[in-house]
């Protein structure tokens, strides 16, 4: 199917939400800002299955939402469901063979009020030692949590950009389509390499993570 647009209703697997406006473009899907029939505001990521050029954006996606599903820390938006849509019907993303060409994949989240590190950062603010330090730890409770699940999850694309900073000050991870949900063994071939070039640890880049 087409990409979703302003105002359209995208019926779900629990719920219908109205999407409000477009927020941005990765190379994982579209996300758009929308409400529930209760009104709250989530976002729905998109993965149009005409516009997918690799079948390995797919996996990574189906990745993204099995991981977030499986997530329960205040400093990580909550997943709500994943399905998947023609644009008039939704059924468990598994099935979504059913639905021909014009499906797509959908993640439904939390949506998380503020700006990235990286547009505040864009924008030429500067930050305190202390409120430097207070967001690192956050986010360092946030990979505590991550590291110590069974299995680890590993994020792989920690940045600026995918860290969001609420109006509280609070900081949220995002965007967990590169996450792997275990630990390879030396002995096993490399995988895909995913995540950003300048943010890559030297183990990753080296092929053993």
């Amino acid at each position: 199917m087409a990409e979703f647009t302003a105002d359209q209703r995208v019926p779900g697997t629990r719920a219908t939400y109205t999407l409000t406006r477009k927020l941005g473009e990765g190379g994982f899907g579209v996300a758009f800002l929308a409400s529930d029939e209760a009104g709250q505001s989530v976002v729905l990521k998109q993965l149009s299955v005409a516009r997918m050029g690799d079948w390995k954006v797919m996996e990574l996606f189906e990745r993204e939402a099995q991981v977030l599903a499986s997530l329960h820390h205040p400093g990580i938006p909550r997943c709500h469901e994943f399905f998947a849509t023609d644009g008039q019907r939704a059924l468990p993303a598994a099935d979504i063979a059913q639905l021909g060409a014009d499906a797509s994949l959908v993640i439904v989240q939390d949506y998380v009020a503020g700006a990235s590190l990286q547009a505040r950062i864009d924008a030429g603010e500067r930050m305190t030692a202390a409120t430097a330090e207070s967001l690192l730890r956050t986010l360092l409770g946030v990979l505590d949590y991550l590291h110590t699940l069974h299995p680890p999850v590993i994020h792989r694309d920690i940045k600026p950009a995918n860290v969001v900073v609420t109006p509280a000050g609070a900081a949220m991870l995002v965007d967990f389509g590169a996450s792997q949900a275990r630990l390879r063994r030396e002995s096993e071939l490399g995988s895909t390499s995913v995540g950003t070039f300048g943010y890559f640890p030297i183990e990753q880049v080296l092929g053993k993570a």
